[in-house]
């Protein structure tokens, strides 16, 4: 193994990542409600079996959805944290030096 251990973090990059994250999360609920009010423009006019069992199926699957661009936005977060930690190790490992 070459090059000294150690860990190396840019902040920039994982900034871009949370951010990405955050507008996945944003493309797939945006995603979801256009497709719910096209599938809605047909479904409303269902009566019967047909739509109850539609319906049994789609909340779970929107729910889901949801449930993800929600993680998507955890993640987003846990990521600024991490690049708040490290910046706070790094100036307090600078401040060890004497600057």
């Amino acid at each position: 193994m070459s090059g000294a251990p150690g860990i190396s973090v840019s902040y920039h990059t994982v900034g871009e990542a949370a951010n990405d994250l955050r507008n996945a999360a944003g493309a797939i609920e945006r995603e979801l409600d256009d497709l719910q009010k096209y599938v809605a423009q047909v479904t409303e006019k269902w009566h019967g079996e047909g739509q109850t069992a539609y319906q049994q199926v789609q909340k779970p699957w929107s729910d889901t959805t949801r449930d993800l661009g929600d993680k998507l936005r955890s993640i987003a977060s846990l990521l600024d944290d991490s690049v708040d930690g490290y910046r706070d190790t790094d100036r307090r490992a600078a401040r060890g030096f004497g600057n």
